[in-house]
């Protein structure tokens, strides 16, 4: 009887500490989240000094601040219809699956920005092109 009674007492133990850790996972993860927050908030002012100040990045504390820029493709007006018929129509049709995959179109969009290879502009028609700035930092 003991030993059920250890086992037991064992498991509540660990019981217990498993939902401290929980508890303690979903704090830091709001946590998180209002730290990216105050990150977003405070890099798209610092991108607009950046801008203002004719600068694309600085060093600072061991870091290099610096502004990244990505493409994004989305399909315009969330035709995907129409966005799928127009990639196999102008040669892009390896990009259409079942869906169309915005994450691996954009992947494409920037390659091609990269290469200064042009896009065909009947991709214009089917797709949004949107750059998105962020800050990030790096040891310099």
């Amino acid at each position: 009887m003991s030993n059920i009674l250890d086992l037991s007492s064992r498991f509540i133990d660990l019981e217990d500490r498993k939902t401290e850790k929980e508890n303690e996972i979903k704090r830091l993860k709001t946590e998180v989240e209002e730290l990216s927050s105050k990150m977003y908030d405070i890099g798209k002012h610092i991108s607009e000094l950046f801008s203002s100040n004719d600068l694309t990045s600085i060093k600072i504390r061991g870091r290099l601040l610096y502004i990244h820029r990505q493409a994004w493709a989305k399909p315009k007006d969330k035709d995907l219809e129409r966005a799928c018929k127009i990639l196999k129509e102008i040669g892009m049709g390896w990009l259409v699956e079942e869906k169309v995959n915005t994450h691996t179109i954009s992947a494409h969009i920037r390659e091609c920005e990269a290469q200064d290879k042009p896009i065909p502009e009947r991709f214009n028609e089917a797709f949004d092109v949107n750059e998105v700035f962020s800050i990030r930092s790096r040891k310099a």
